[in-house]
């Protein structure tokens, strides 16, 4: 069974791509959930990647149709070209804050104290050039002298959590991943924490890093390892 659409005056009469239903459901607190397009979750798949195609066909069929397109992109890009500064966060004597010049794509966080220089932190356009890694969020902890931040790379929307040594830019242990919707706050003697949504304590162990003393929670393989 498909959900056809046929030809809509409003695109040109261009047809809409089926999507198949699937008789999927699930039972969720003794309801039936019927979720009949799953398969689309799955963009790796060949109906996904047809279904996604031929709706991308549709697009740009009708983009291209769209006059002065042109004029407003460059107006747009010309409005747009500006750079922007976020208010300082001082941690212990240090200041940090993110920048973006105009024609950057991504800002950078700098940091600096009040006797040295500014340098940079992160700059996602250094670490892929190609523009898809975005740094997601950042906080440092109360002295200054580490910082959580959260990368998510190749446009995944999935961030990954480290910790850097301020001081030396390096990071201090392996990357928590899948942390995006994990909002990091920082403990007493630099430990940085974020809430298990979700989870209940009786399914979480606990596990310190060597070297932060960061908490993780984890319920078992299948599940992604979440700082608590």
């Amino acid at each position: 069974m498909t959900d056809s659409r046929g030809p809509d005056s409003r695109n040109g009469g261009a047809p809409y791509p089926d999507a198949e239903r699937s008789d999927v459901a699930d039972t969720i607190h003794g309801r039936i959930v019927a979720d009949p397009y799953r398969w689309l979750e799955d963009p790796g798949s060949a109906a996904a990647k047809e279904w996604l195609a031929a709706q991308d066909a549709l697009y740009a069929g009708q983009r291209d149709r769209l006059p002065g397109r042109d004029r407003l992109a460059a107006r747009l890009t010309e409005l747009l070209d500006t750079g922007a500064v976020s208010p300082p966060v001082w941690r212990g004597n240090r200041r940090f804050c993110t920048r973006r010049e105009a024609g950057q794509e991504h800002a950078v966080l700098y940091t600096a104290t009040p006797g040295g220089g500014e340098r940079a932190l992160i700059d996602p356009a250094a670490l892929d050039p190609a523009g898809i890694t975005t740094l997601d969020a950042w906080r440092p902890d109360r002295e200054g002298r580490l910082l959580a931040y959260q990368l998510s790379e190749g446009g995944s929307e999935e961030s990954s959590l480290r910790v850097m040594d301020v001081e030396t830019g390096a990071d201090v242990d392996e990357p928590i991943s899948r942390t995006r919707y994990s909002p990091v706050a920082w403990l007493p003697g630099g430990r940085p924490s974020t809430t298990c949504a979700g989870w209940r304590p009786a399914t979480c162990r606990r596990a310190r890093t060597s070297t932060t003393g960061a908490s993780t929670c984890m319920r078992s393989a299948s599940q992604p390892a979440r700082t608590c």
